[in-house]
């Protein structure tokens, strides 16, 4: 009786082996089916590696003032010059179109102030500003700059207006100015870490962390601005 257990024992413990190894061999087989996979032109499977994502968020003016300049008639649609249609307000900046914000400068010069509301960095590490600009054959030459609402250290232009605290950085490449006499558009890309201070040896880059040029109340502000002595008139598209 006791012989007959023991064989009852060995076999079962067989069995239950068997199972055991045939739930592994399913994990094993199994478990990979269900990951991402790709094949070489080989039919051999290759690691995927990491997976990257990439979004951007877009944010569009919420306000603007203009400091120093002299605003232009508001026209119809349909009166539009080579400039553009001048809806005398930020409101023209909300797009990429014939429609734009018209001012003209004045002996001193001009100073145009964008404000952009519900800017959230949402883990980014580059801040990238479009623009594009028009200005009569006499143009000012115009430097764009953002405001670094937290550190004044070589600032090109101390805090006004809407920018408080810091100060303002320029934009342009190498601080050079621009003075285009047609629609033109221009795009600069900040980067989380390091502003540029425009010398030619790059030798004195400034820490700023991207979160610099966003306010407490989530704005960016960005500004137009030029010194020359002229009555041009400049449009800005967006």
């Amino acid at each position: 009786m006791s012989k007959k257990i023991q064989g009852f024992i060995s076999i079962s413990k067989l069995i239950l082996g068997g199972i055991l190894l045939v739930v592994l061999m399913l994990i094993i087989y199994l478990v990979p089916a269900t990951l991402p996979t790709h094949k070489n032109k080989d039919g051999e499977i290759e690691n995927p590696g990491a997976q990257s994502s990439f979004a951007h968020y877009k944010f569009n003016p919420s306000g603007a003032q203009l400091v120093t300049g002299t605003e232009q008639t508001i026209l119809a649609q349909t009166a539009g010059t080579a400039e553009g249609v001048n809806l005398g307000s930020w409101r023209a900046l909300l797009g990429d179109d014939a429609l734009h914000w018209g001012f003209a400068s004045t002996t001193g010069g001009y100073d145009a102030q964008v404000i952009i509301d519900g800017a959230q960095l949402n883990g980014a590490n580059t801040l990238v500003i479009q623009t594009e600009i028009d200005e009569d054959a006499t143009a000012p030459a115009t430097v764009v700059q953002i405001c670094d609402f937290t550190s004044s250290t070589n600032v090109d232009n101390a805090a006004s207006g809407n920018c408080t605290t810091g100060g303002w950085r320029t934009l342009n490449n190498r601080q050079a100015t621009i003075a285009p006499t047609s629609s033109t558009n221009y795009s600069w890309s900040i980067y989380d870490g390091y502003f540029d201070d425009g010398s030619a040896s790059l030798s004195n880059p400034v820490t700023t962390g991207l979160s610099n040029f966003i306010n407490g109340s989530n704005e960016v502000v960005i500004r137009y601005y030029s010194a020359t002595n002229t009555l041009t008139v400049v449009h800005i598209d967006y």
